[in-house]
């Protein structure tokens, strides 16, 4: 009878790739409860980071808008994730998952118009390990079989042609950020180029953080330079920052919205009229929420420039449009009073004492 061999050491179970897998699938659901309670605060734009969300940089990462993209990056994890895990140990192998997540997605965040979500870039971090480290580890190269790197590769390219064509706007960026933190991460754990793969890590992580707040190649950071120009009141410069985000990619909607704003603000009707016009073009819902909601400032605006011939018929417009009746007969109030027209202040003062009688008691008074 032959004596029994070594005992075959317990394999260690993936519990943070398990735990990775869940929480994509758990966040997946969790859309269908209250997508914009429970899923919204999870992932955004780098002017979300810049505004102190900085979280989103490795939250978004659970996040996946259709069952498929869901599905198929739970698929590829599982295999590569827990064999690289089982040779890393538990909490190397987090530690490297975060740090692959916040990378990518900083860079995709500060490279792209949008937000960037989906576990697709730390799945190509892993890839991108157990690719460079395959001829010291049996089990990498038994796990990345012919058929998983022509899928993996061939997604990759696939994914910028869709993007290149306007199909279907991918991650691109967080892929290859992703599958290069992987290879790099991987020449530091062999210890072959260590010094090089080092500061190819440092200097990613160091463009992803910068890039999320200095951004001047960003049609969304041109934008937001923009409102601070608007609020500084140097309008001129707003404006053509705002122009300069629209030809670098930044939402349109959002920029003729800001445009909207300036000239309200400005007091500059035709190019007001004008930027409604293209907002309406674009979104209509939008636009007569923003012409409601702005005109009023327009009026405002003229009426603090004493061009009240203009003010009048647009605080007239403002009040079909449901801006606020109260301040509206008050400005209207006002302008009578200055116009030396006292019928038509009584007549503001009515219809002010309707919405607002204590404040309308006030300008009696005054």
């Amino acid at each position: 009878m032959e004596e029994p061999g070594p005992p075959i050491p317990p394999r260690r179970v993936p519990w943070v790739t398990a735990v990775a897998c869940v929480l994509c699938g758990a966040v997946f659901l969790l859309a269908s409860l209250g997508y914009e309670r429970y899923v919204r605060p999870l992932h955004g734009s780098s002017w979300d980071v810049r505004q102190g969300r900085w979280w989103i940089a490795v939250t978004a990462c659970f996040v996946h808008h259709d069952w498929w993209h869901v599905l198929g990056n739970v698929y590829m994890l599982w295999p590569l994730g827990r064999v690289l895990e089982e040779t890393l140990g538990a909490a190397r192998y987090a530690a490297f998952l975060l740090i692959t997540a916040a990378v990518s997605s900083a860079l995709e965040l500060a490279l792209s118009e949008g937000g960037g979500f989906g576990m697709s870039g730390v799945v190509y971090g892993v890839f991108g390990f157990l690719w460079v480290a395959r001829g010291r580890y049996p089990a990498f190269a038994a796990v990345l079989t012919t058929h998983v790197v022509r899928v993996v590769i061939a997604w990759f390219f696939l994914c910028i042609a869709v993007t290149w064509l306007g199909i279907w706007r991918v991650g691109n960026v967080a892929h290859g950020a992703g599958c290069l933190v992987g290879a790099l991460a991987a020449l530091v754990h062999l210890r072959s180029l260590r010094r090089l793969a080092v500061a190819g890590l440092l200097v990613l992580a160091a463009a992803g953080g910068v890039g999320l707040v200095w951004a001047p190649w960003s049609g969304t950071w041109l934008v937001e330079q923009g409102q601070e120009a608007g609020k500084r009141k140097d309008y001129d410069e707003a404006r053509a920052l705002f122009e300069r985000g629209l030809e670098r990619g930044a939402d349109p909607v959002w920029v003729w919205d800001n445009l909207c704003y300036l000239h309200a603000e400005r007091g500059d009707p035709a190019a007001f009229e004008e930027a409604v016009r293209n907002l309406h073009r674009l979104d209509r819902d939008r636009a007569a929420e923003v012409e409601g909601r702005y005109t009023a400032r327009l009026g405002h605006a003229l009426m603090l420039q004493e061009r009240y011939g203009e003010a009048v018929p647009a605080f007239r417009r403002a009040l079909a449009l449901g801006a606020d009746p109260a301040w509206i007969w008050e400005c209207l109030a006002y302008i009578h009073h200055r116009t030396g027209d006292p019928e038509a202040r009584r007549r503001a003062l009515e219809e002010l004492r309707r919405h607002a009688p204590d404040r309308a008691r006030e300008l009696e008074g005054g």
